[in-house]
């Protein structure tokens, strides 16, 4: 089920204009990009956000669950996003606080990736 249009204009708006994060549609939800790099994932009805190694504890400790769908042959997760909190959608200070942890673990994956590529 694809996230309401609502929801993905809500999220953009609580994130500010710090971020102001670009939204695309893909693969029935929508990613969240500032640039070219995506930090956040809207999918049936709920939030994620990019982790890394720095900012998954975080995640974890609250029992914040990864992202998964289904597939074929049976659930995958994806460790790489984690639901953002609830009480992001009622305080814009947590949203874009949050939201900007998640794009600077996406901003380090991408640079960690870059140098690994020049090897």
């Amino acid at each position: 089920m694809a996230p309401a249009p609502e929801l993905v204009a809500y999220v953009v708006e609580l994130m500010g204009t710090d971020i102001a994060p670009a939204p695309r549609r893909m693969f029935g939800g929508w990613g969240l990009f500032v640039g070219d790099v995506m930090f956040a994932l809207i999918f049936s009805d709920r939030l994620y956000l990019r982790v890394d190694d720095d900012t998954r504890p975080n995640f974890e400790a609250r029992g914040l669950a990864p992202f998964s769908y289904d597939r074929r042959d049976g659930p995958r997760e994806m460790r790489s996003y984690f639901e953002a909190p609830d009480t992001v959608f009622d305080d814009p200070e947590e949203m874009a606080e949050w939201a900007r942890q998640a794009l600077d673990a996406a901003f380090r994956v991408r640079a960690a990736k870059t140098r690994s590529n020049r090897r």
